[in-house]
């Protein structure tokens, strides 16, 4: 399941964003100015400011979430919905219902392919929009999430694995989630089990996270990819004056 992951970095991004124009996090503007100096930055002021920016989108992230049906969801990108769900039902998946996530206001439709063990899990963000997942999960309590969007920058949970795939079309997702997934011993998935499982799993990577920490070399592999997107789109900008 990526969504988690991706709300964190969603949270991470965006303080980092705060960063980048200049923004305070409540610390102190000579130390955020020492982090971020693009010619000469103080590691030790730059691991201050990540460390902050990394407690602060910890906080924004729920330790636990609730389900709730949903009859309709209003997509924020119908047409790419629409792509997602053609291609999971021309593949053998069926419908399995629609939910919202109550603390962060995220749709969520379940897909089902009983015969590969595979689940589909068709996102409605406020902010990211349509995106979605393909997930297997195995007996020893371990999963293996497809999904088509960009690598976060964040650490893995060793037993709850996402591989990022970039904006690849569905079809191209399945195929990969189907042919590229570790061959061992799978759960089958039960309708009755959707809402709890992904319940158990938000809870248990949180749990891990919260445990282990996010790192300051994980909120700086954000910031500079943020960075370079920033310089890039002031050249395309700039190119096209």
């Amino acid at each position: 399941m990526s969504l988690i992951a991706i709300l964190l970095f969603t949270a991470l991004t965006a303080l980092a964003i705060f960063l980048f124009f200049g923004i305070r996090l409540a610390l102190k503007v000579r130390t955020l100015r020492r982090a971020l100096d693009p010619k000469n930055p103080d590691p030790v002021a730059r691991e201050k400011v990540f460390r902050d920016v990394a407690k602060r989108a910890g906080e924004r992230v729920p330790n636990e979430i609730h389900m709730i049906p949903s009859t309709m969801i209003m997509w924020k990108d119908q047409d790419k919905w629409c792509e997602a769900y053609n291609a999971l039902e021309s593949r053998g998946f069926r419908h399995a219902g629609n939910y919202r996530v109550q603390e962060i206001n995220v749709d969520v439709q379940f897909l089902i392919h009983d015969a590969e063990c595979a689940m589909a899990c068709i996102y409605n963000h406020p902010s990211a929009g349509v995106f979605m997942d393909i997930v297997t999960r195995y007996d020893d309590g371990s999963s293996v999430t497809f999904a088509n969007r960009a690598a976060s920058g964040l650490d893995q949970h060793p037993q709850l694995q996402n591989r990022f795939l970039g904006d690849i079309h569905p079809s191209e997702l399945i195929e990969h989630a189907l042919a590229d997934r570790p061959v061992k011993p799978m759960r089958e998935i039960h309708d009755a089990d959707l809402v709890p499982d992904f319940c158990r799993v938000w809870k248990e990577y949180k749990e891990w996270r919260n445990k282990r920490g996010t790192s300051a070399e994980e909120v700086e592999r954000i910031y500079e990819r943020l960075h370079e997107s920033q310089e890039k789109a002031k050249e395309t900008s700039a190119g096209s004056d």
